[in-house]
């Protein structure tokens, strides 16, 4: 309709014009193009952070809990190591599971309590220790080049140092030989990997201890420990401030170390608790 009041065909350099709106039409033309690829460029990054993000616990999915018949819902992560077979990664709320089972549940009790089972290492168990102890090497002197003592034990272990060059690698060396843990921390890339990987044998003097006391038998665990009242588990975790206990060691507490079983690749359970990973279904029938 334009064309019919005003075309470039009635100016005298009518070709001329013509040449700049096609290069304005085409400018103009590129611009959704442009903007589509930024816009794609932005989703592919966002999914791309999303998926760094849930890389280190799964995620916290919605699954089924059924105890005596009884249908609850439970929230459920799931974390892959290398430590530990696959349907050992998976964790649910320790309060929770316990509390409707009827328990009492106490959290950081008095370590002081457990003074027996206390492990000498301390909370992340692969920064356990030596660095802290070892004489500075300004005071090998005293004892000689060669000699270095490690006064984290009792009796000072004498460590030999090739020279004063390789003093900080023949340490390394010790320290290695003397905390094979030390390789986990590579893997400890987060909050919750940092429990798996830096957890104790035994109860440690950083991390809380949790206590689920029922008819006059008490229960225990400890975040970042392997220490169990019964039968041996992933450590406890604590994600987005909840303590998780892996569904292995409810099964150790509920229906003995007989109700975890291994099928040549990997864990499942039989007995008190059953655990469909289909759907994520943890089944507890304490009416026996």
């Amino acid at each position: 309709m334009m064309q019919t009041f005003y075309t470039t065909k009635m100016s005298a350099g009518h070709k001329e014009l013509q040449l700049r709106f096609m290069k304005i039409r085409g400018k103009t033309r590129s611009m959704p193009k442009i903007g589509t690829a930024c816009l794609t460029w932005l989703l592919m990054t966002v999914l791309i952070c999303a998926t760094v993000a849930m890389a280190t616990v799964d995620g916290v999915e919605k699954g089924n809990l059924i105890i005596n018949g009884k249908p609850h819902s439970v929230d459920i992560i799931h974390a892959e190591t290398v430590l530990w077979p696959h349907t050992d990664g998976y964790y649910v709320p320790l309060r929770k599971i316990f509390e409707l089972l009827g328990y009492q549940v106490t959290y950081d009790v008095d370590k002081s309590k457990y003074e027996s089972r206390m492990d000498d290492t301390f909370f992340p168990a692969y920064d356990s220790g030596y660095y802290d102890y070892l004489m500075p090497f300004s005071d090998v002197a005293q004892w000689g080049v060669g000699t270095v003592y490690d006064q984290s034990i009792e009796e000072p272990t004498r460590v030999w140092i090739e020279s004063p060059e390789s003093y900080t690698k023949d340490i390394r060396n010790y320290l290695y030989r003397e905390n094979p843990d030390r390789w986990k921390k590579a893997y400890a890339t987060d909050a919750v990997k940092q429990y798996i990987y830096g957890a104790t044998t035994g109860f440690n003097r950083q991390m809380p201890i949790v206590e689920m006391a029922k008819s006059g038998k008490t229960q225990y665990c400890q975040v970042g420990s392997l220490e169990y009242s019964v039968g041996t588990a992933a450590p406890p975790i604590i994600y987005e401030g909840n303590v998780y206990i892996p569904l292995r060691a409810v099964a150790n507490i509920l229906g003995g170390i007989e109700n975890v079983q291994w099928n040549g690749k990997d864990t499942y359970y039989e007995g008190v608790l059953t655990f469909r990973k289909e759907d994520l279904t943890v089944s507890i029938d304490m009416t026996e």
